[in-house]
């Protein structure tokens, strides 16, 4: 049986897409550029499209740079259609780097995003299924935080607590 396709991968396109599209607009209308709004709109839809059979799952940063760049690539294309200033330089390393700190924000801000989401939903998936077999969800007392628990787990109480109690008897 085939597993149905994630909803994230959704998110992930709309985000890629939108996200790329939007930097590269920005980018053309701080350097003076004009963009109509109907190719804008549809650059956006056809690279989410396009950049939805991609995302089946989570992609590394080197991937996700290589896409962003060669949406940039794509938009700058787009964009500067009528155009009559030259490429230079400076504006090629612009969407490089515009690029390269999209693609972090964009690995680094998903995989927080989904560890959240991540989170969330199984503490509602416990609660409804303790609610559903008529047992009360754990106490909060229960939940262990990251940091707490690390300290359990290093043995970093036993070694602050060992060698302390009452003093030692000694006769006169």
């Amino acid at each position: 049986m085939k597993m149905p396709p994630s909803p994230s991968r959704l998110v992930r396109a709309w985000v890629l897409g939108g996200s790329s599209v939007g930097l590269a607009a920005v980018g053309h209308l701080v350097g003076g550029g004009y963009i109509e709004p109907a190719s804008l709109g549809l650059l956006t839809v056809a690279l989410m499209l396009a950049s939805y059979g991609w995302l089946r799952k989570e992609r590394g940063l080197l991937a996700i740079t290589g896409a962003v760049a060669g949406i940039q690539l794509l938009s700058h294309v787009a964009f500067s259609v009528g155009h009559t200033h030259p490429v230079s330089t400076s504006m090629l390393a612009g969407h490089a780097l515009a690029a390269v700190v999209l693609a972090v924000f964009l690995r680094w801000g998903e995989a927080r995003a989904f560890a959240v989401a991540r989170r969330r939903y199984l503490r509602w998936a416990t609660a409804v299924r303790c609610a559903l077999a008529g047992l009360s969800p754990m106490p909060h007392w229960c939940t262990t935080h990251a940091g707490v628990f690390h300290m359990l787990r290093s043995g970093t109480i036993h070694r602050e607590l060992n060698g302390r109690g009452p003093p030692v008897a000694t006769c006169c």
